[in-house]
């Protein structure tokens, strides 16, 4: 991945927000069901949450890109 550092601080809250939003929604869709606990289930969707957030801001479209490929299968 190349690193696209965000350029000023309202890029990076906007990218890490949409990340976040992401990572959780998509934690909540995989593991609500699997997970034995609600509170594992809540610290999975915390840290999954932040590490989407911080991927997307870091990141940028280079992880959204890196995303959509582990999803083109067919």
């Amino acid at each position: 991945m190349n690193l696209d550092p965000p350029r000023d601080r309202l890029d990076f809250w906007v990218r890490f927000a949409c990340g976040t939003v992401f990572g959780t929604l998509l934690g909540l869709l995989l593991f609500w069901r699997v997970l034995p606990s609600v509170g594992l289930s809540l610290a999975t969707l915390a840290i999954g949450g932040l590490l989407f957030g911080l991927g997307a801001a870091y990141w940028g479209d280079s992880f959204w890109h890196f995303l959509l490929g582990l999803f083109r299968w067919w």
